[in-house]
């Protein structure tokens, strides 16, 4: 009869993301994991085929945690440029946290597909998120400004950019409505 692990996919994802933060992207092994997961080596393969699914997989876990972030903090914004900055300030956090060991995935590995499709989610995410702020704050604008946008914000994230440059570019591009 075969051993029943209670939440293996957490502990997993849980277990990669602590050796993801000690030792990156090179340090990070599905062997390492499993060993720590106290599992087979086949069973992490059964969750996640390869180590770009399986680092794709916490970064959107972590992805997830941030729109929840975000989301909470929607109703008590006062203003698009503070939504705005809220958003960009969320960015920030992940991609210090993540931009490097995205980096590195998608540089050595050789199916890119996972990191790659983490990415466009992440971009979806932004753009969305920004949409409802249009929304919300009585601006209507098309899917292809919106993206741009996301990736305005989230190049920034990763070059460092401070919040007051994105506060002034918001400011600039969504003007206070009057009346």
């Amino acid at each position: 009869m075969p051993k029943i692990i209670p939440d293996v996919r957490n502990r997993i994802l849980d277990s990669a993301r602590k050796q993801l933060g000690e030792n990156g992207y090179t340090g990070l092994s599905l062997r390492g994991v499993a060993e720590d997961c106290q599992i087979a080596v086949g069973t992490t393969y059964n969750y996640f085929p390869s180590k770009a699914a399986l680092v794709a997989a916490v970064m959107e876990s972590d992805w997830n945690d941030a729109i929840q972030e975000i989301d909470d903090q929607f109703s008590s914004v006062t203003s698009i440029t503070s939504a705005i900055c809220s958003i960009y300030g969320t960015i920030c956090k992940f991609s210090k946290t993540y931009w490097n060991i995205f980096s590195h995935a998608y540089e050595v590995s050789t199916n890119n597909e996972p990191v790659k499709d983490s990415h466009d989610k992440l971009m979806e995410n932004i753009k969305n998120k920004l949409q409802e702020i249009m929304e919300k704050f009585g601006y209507s604008e098309n899917d292809s400004f919106m993206t741009l946008i996301a990736q305005t914000l989230l190049y920034a994230a990763i070059q460092n950019h401070k919040e007051e440059d994105i506060r002034e570019l918001a400011e600039r591009l969504f003007p206070e409505k009057k009346g």
